[in-house]
C-alpha cells in the first residue's frame, strides 16, 4: 500500500512537472497574433484594429517579441478602459504578423497621433517614430503627428512591433484611430485629400473670419464680431487637432503649447458661440442662461493656460458638458425663432442637425472599425460654418425673403450699432 501510495504521488508530480513545462513553452513559444490579408482588396486600405499581441509595461525590440509573455489587446483602444485603476501612464509593446497578396509593390503605413509618443518596426526595421519612446517621464517625448511612411516588404508576411509610451496626458495608449496599411499609391492619394481638406477648411474658416471682421469695422454690431471670432478660432483649432497639419510643417512645436492651443480653442469655441446666439437671439435669450457658459470656460482657459497637460486633460468631459448644454440652449432659441417665422432660423436649424449628426458619425466611429473620414467631416464643419453665415445675412437684413417684409432689422440697420 504504501508502495503504491508512493507511485501514484509520484506520477502525480511527474503530471504536475510536465503540465508546467507545457505551459511555460506555450508562453516562450506563443505567435504574435496575425491578420490575413491575402484576400483584402488593395484598392482600399486596409485598417490594423482588432486583436494585438500585447507586452504591458516593456519595450520589447522585433528581435525577442516571439520569446515574451505575450497577451492580446483590442487596438486601437485607450489604456484607461482596459485598466482597473483606469489611468493611461506607462509604456507597452504591441505586435501583428499581416499575410498580404504577393506583387502589391512598394507599400505604406498611414499612422495617426498616438498618446503620445511611439516607435514603429516593419520586419526588423524602425520606418517610423513619433516624439522618444522611453520607460520614464525623463527619457520619454511627446509628439502628435499624423503621417505615412513607405516600405518594401520581401515577404509575404509583414512583421510589425509598435512601442507606445505616455507619461505626459491623462489618456494613453493606442488612441481611437487604426494603422492602416495599403500601396503607396492609396495611402499617398487619401492622405494628400485628408490633409488638403484640413487645410482647406482652416484657409476657408479664417479668410471668412477675416472678411467679417472687416464687416465689424463698418457696421460695429458685436453680432458680427462673434462670428468673425467664431470662425478664426475654429480655422485655428482645425491645423492644431485630428491630422495636426501643422507639426507635418512644424515636427519642433512644443507639444506642450500644442496641446493647450487645441483645449483653449475648444473653450473659446464654446464662448464665442454662446456670445453669439445671444446677439442673434437678444429678445428671447436669457442673461443668466447666456453667460454662464461663457465664464464656465473662461475658467478652463485660464485652468489649461496654468497647468500641465497631464491636469488639464482630465477634465475635457466637462467640457463637453457645456458645449452640450450650449447646444441644447442654441436648439431652444432657434425653435423660439421659428415658432414666430424669423426670417434664416431655419439655416440655424439646419447646423444644429448637421453638427449632431457630424458628433453621431463621429462617436460610432470611435466605436466600431468602419474608416473614419475626415474628408467628410472637414466638409461638414464647413458646410455648418456657410448656413450659419447665410443666417446671419438674415439677420442683419441683408438676404431678405419676398414673401413678407422684415421687421426686425431694416437695410438702414446694417449702418448703426447695435446696443451691447
Amino acid at each position: 500500500m504504501i508502495t503504491k501510495g508512493i507511485t501514484l504521488t509520484s506520477l502525480a508530480g511527474i503530471l504536475i512537472c510536465c503540465s508546467i513545462f507545457a505551459n511555460a513553452q506555450t508562453t516562450r513559444f506563443q505567435q504574435v497574433e496575425l491578420l490575413d490579408a491575402r484576400t483584402w482588396d488593395f484598392s482600399k486600405r486596409l485598417p490594423l484594429s482588432g486583436t494585438w499581441s500585447f507586452v504591458e509595461n516593456k519595450l520589447v525590440a522585433p528581435q525577442t517579441i516571439e520569446n515574451e509573455n505575450l497577451t492580446t489587446s483590442i487596438f486601437p483602444s485607450i489604456w484607461n478602459e482596459r485598466r482597473p485603476d483606469g489611468k493611461g501612464i506607462g509604456y507597452a509593446t504591441y505586435a501583428l504578423n499581416v499575410v498580404i497578396p504577393d506583387s502589391l509593390g512598394t507599400l505604406a503605413l498611414e499612422i495617426p497621433s498616438l498618446n503620445t509618443s511611439y516607435s514603429l518596426w516593419v520586419n526588423g526595421d524602425m520606418i517610423a517614430s513619433a516624439g522618444a519612446v522611453g520607460t520614464e517621464k525623463e527619457k520619454t517625448i511627446p509628439q502628435w503627428v499624423h503621417k505615412t511612411v513607405s516600405f518594401t516588404s520581401t515577404s509575404d508576411t509583414i512583421k510589425i512591433v509598435l512601442q507606445i509610451a505616455n507619461f505626459h496626458h491623462n489618456k494613453g495608449g493606442g488612441g481611437r484611430n487604426a494603422i492602416y496599411l495599403g500601396t503607396q499609391e492609396r495611402i499617398k492619394s487619401h492622405f494628400t485629400w485628408a490633409i488638403g481638406s484640413n487645410i482647406s477648411e482652416a484657409i476657408i474658416l479664417f479668410l471668412e473670419g477675416i472678411i467679417f471682421l472687416f464687416v465689424y469695422r463698418r457696421m460695429d454690431k458685436s453680432v458680427i464680431l462673434y462670428f468673425s471670432l467664431l470662425c478664426m478660432t475654429w480655422s485655428i483649432r482645425s491645423i492644431f487637432s485630428n491630422l495636426y497639419p501643422l507639426i507635418l510643417v512644424f515636427p519642433n512645436f512644443n507639444w506642450e503649447w500644442q496641446v493647450k492651443i487645441e483645449y483653449i480653442t475648444l473653450y473659446l469655441t464654446v464662448i464665442w458661440a454662446a456670445l453669439f446666439f445671444t446677439r442673434l437671439f437678444k429678445e428671447s435669450s436669457n442673461a443668466l442662461v447666456s453667460y454662464l457658459p461663457v465664464v464656465v470656460n473662461v475658467i478652463f482657459v485660464i485652468f489649461t493656460l496654468l497647468t500641465p497637460a497631464i491636469v488639464f486633460s482630465r477634465w475635457i468631459s466637462i467640457y463637453l458638458g457645456v458645449a452640450a448644454l450650449v447646444i441644447l440652449y442654441a436648439v431652444v432659441l432657434i425653435i423660439r425663432a421659428l415658432i414666430t417665422d424669423r426670417e434664416g432660423s431655419w439655416f440655424l436649424m439646419s447646423t444644429i442637425w448637421i453638427g449632431v449628426l457630424l458628433f453621431g458619425y463621429d462617436i460610432v466611429a470611435y466605436q466600431s472599425s468602419f474608416s473614419y473620414n475626415i474628408v467628410f467631416l472637414n466638409i461638414g464643419y464647413v458646410l455648418i460654418f456657410m448656413l450659419t453665415t447665410i443666417a446671419l445675412l438674415f439677420h442683419l437684413g441683408i438676404f431678405k425673403t419676398k414673401t413678407k417684409e422684415k421687421d426686425f432689422l431694416t437695410y438702414k440697420d446694417l449702418y448703426q450699432s447695435d446696443k451691447r
